[in-house]
């Protein structure tokens, strides 16, 4: 879609002081986020203002580009017409402090809120910036095309889930996307994250469930709908991979550091070698980390049949969770050679192939990290740095078979 298309200003949804969340939003703040746009858009808004107009065109929030030197880039969802609420999850709505009672009180304020009609207070929506591998092949910038974050939100207990709408409209990672969601995929996935949690499967969780009257241009027209949906973070293999394949070195080890500090502390910091002066060590001990919680993860999967389709390496959770539910499907009976994604005619990703591109993802995972070791990433790895990656994805074997023998026991 062209720039043309995009109107020289940008109208925001008003915002509402419905659902009191507490916003933390430590990932656009602490992380380089796209210049093109560099302050947020509400805080562009003059006070007392009520016209939620700012000066800045459409097409730097909605038209496709290439980001570079950011993680991330500010976004605003798109408005939805006639947004009904369908569905809520009582557990989802716990994990930041709600309740379901607070959706069904008023729906139709519900739906606006969760379509992205009108504004959380406090949150300043973003899209993710990444690339990946796709059936093997590097496919250079992906980025959020259709999903918006609309902060990180503390719960009652301190945890920190990133709320995300799918669905909400274009970013400047839509590509040639339109940024929408239909209610088929939607019902997919709002169903699947529920029921994989309840199989005690890790994976991100859903929130709510809104229908839209907007026709989406599919195979035939479809009509549209928004998925939020709930993680700690939405950080993918692929966040990883992008700066490196720009060799942007202090871009993606002020990531690593982030996720490190934000999601591994307790796991590897604190109990650092004593001896690791350098600190250097501490990437190694991250890529076992994230080694050990795919390896429990995809063996949960075998574990009950789940076949997720598209495990791409954007598609790939670094906190170890399974995301992005797409072609997935359970096996009716069991089918090592099962294929759900019909975009897959070799099955790349057939059931029996999910270990072994787990641990293929992982290797695409170790490249960017192994960089971070050694005092200057533009040299190449040392023979010790190399030997401590090795070993730690030699380790995935081991982690799964035992992970998948325990869950047999059952």
């Amino acid at each position: 879609m062209s720039g043309s298309s995009f109107s020289k200003t940008t109208k925001l949804p008003p915002t509402t002081t419905a659902f009191p969340l507490r916003f933390d939003n430590s990932f656009t703040n602490d992380l380089p986020g796209d210049l093109l746009v560099p302050t947020a858009p509400y805080d562009m808004l003059p006070a007392g203002d009520d016209t939620g107009e700012i000066p800045v065109p459409q097409s730097k929030f909605r038209a496709s580009r290439q980001v570079r030197g950011a993680l991330w880039s500010w976004a605003v969802p798109i408005e939805h017409e006639n947004p009904q609420l369908v569905g809520v999850s009582s557990s989802g709505a716990q994990l930041i402090g709600l309740k379901s009672e607070d959706f069904w009180r008023d729906p139709q304020l519900a739906a606006a809120v969760w379509s992205g009609n009108q504004r959380l207070l406090g949150s300043h929506p973003w899209a993710h910036c990444y690339g990946g591998h796709q059936f093997g092949v590097w496919a250079d910038q992906l980025g959020d095309g259709r999903a918006i974050s609309l902060g990180q939100v503390y719960n009652n207990a301190g945890n920190v889930w990133e709320v995300q709408l799918k669905g909400a409209g274009r970013t400047p990672y839509s590509r040639f996307a339109d940024g929408y969601a239909v209610r088929r995929s939607s019902i997919r996935e709002y169903l699947a994250a529920e029921h994989m949690d309840a199989l005690g499967v890790p994976t991100s969780r859903s929130l709510a469930l809104v229908f839209t009257d907007r026709v989406v241009e599919r195979e035939e027209p479809e009509l549209g709908a928004i998925v939020t949906r709930l993680a700690p973070s939405w950080v993918r293999f692929g966040s990883f991979e992008l700066p490196a394949s720009r060799r942007d070195f202090g871009l993606l080890r002020k990531l690593a550091d982030y996720v490190i500090h934000h999601h591994y502390y307790s796991e590897l910091i604190q109990p650092a070698a004593a001896d690791d002066k350098s600190g250097g060590g501490v990437y190694i001990r991250l890529l076992q980390a994230v080694v050990e919680r795919t390896a429990a993860m995809v063996a949960a999967w075998q574990a009950v049949g789940f076949c997720h389709g598209v495990m791409n390496t954007d598609n790939m959770s670094i906190l170890g969770l399974t995301i992005d539910y797409g072609p997935y499907a359970f096996l009716d009976a069991y089918d090592p050679d099962f294929i759900c994604n019909h975009s897959d005619p070799a099955g790349r990703y057939a059931f029996r192939e999910q270990p072994h591109v787990a641990l293929w993802n992982l290797v695409r995972l170790a490249g960017p990290l192994s960089r971070l070791v050694g005092q200057d990433p533009e040299e190449d790895a040392s023979s010790e740095t190399l030997e401590a990656v090795t070993k730690a994805l030699n380790s995935f074997g081991s982690e799964y078979s035992r992970k998948y023998a325990e869950l047999m026991r059952r």
